[in-house]
């Protein structure tokens, strides 16, 4: 029975000293994702002008279109 609770023990040690790394390592990965996401919204907000763009070039298209069609 001794070596059952000394074997939880451990266990629970370990478990603690896992979290405990992992806690001291999460700000880094939080600022580490950050920067990367900061990239991704730019680029998302570049690529959205540019449908509005290509939407805009073909709605003017279409209206041509239909205008030459009459």
């Amino acid at each position: 029975m001794h070596e059952l609770i000394g074997s939880i023990g451990i266990v629970w040690f370990l478990f603690g000293l896992v979290v405990v790394v992992l806690w001291a390592l999460l700000p880094f990965a939080v600022f580490g994702v950050k920067n990367r996401l900061d990239r991704l919204i730019s680029e998302n907000k570049r690529t959205n002008k540019q449908l509005a763009s290509i939407l805009e070039a073909i709605t003017h298209q279409a209206e041509r279109d239909s205008g030459s069609a009459e």
